[in-house]
């Protein structure tokens, strides 16, 4: 008997918080902070987003943030609102 894989196919994706994110999302959550919304508008509709102080979770996979994006959490959970900047994450 044969065995079917599932191979998911790596992307780059390229997100934008705008200040429109800066300005909804909620400090120290992890579904609704301004990178979640911003992501969120790149990836299909139905898909999970939770976001740690060092990666994405989008869908079932984890994916790591660049520094950038973990610079703007940091300022953001500390009641900061920094500019609105892009960014990109390998993305399954």
């Amino acid at each position: 008997m044969s065995k079917t894989y599932y191979t998911h196919e790596t992307k780059l994706l390229t997100v934008t918080v705008k200040p429109e994110h800066i300005e909804k999302g909620k400090p120290c959550t992890n579904d609704s902070c301004a990178i979640a919304l911003a992501i969120k508008e790149v990836v299909p509709a139905r898909s999970h987003v939770s976001i740690s102080r060092t990666s994405a979770i989008i869908g079932a996979f984890g994916h790591g943030l660049p520094e950038s994006a973990k610079d703007f959490i940091k300022l953001f959970d500390k009641g900061i609102k920094p500019e609105p900047f892009t960014f990109q994450i390998k993305y399954k």
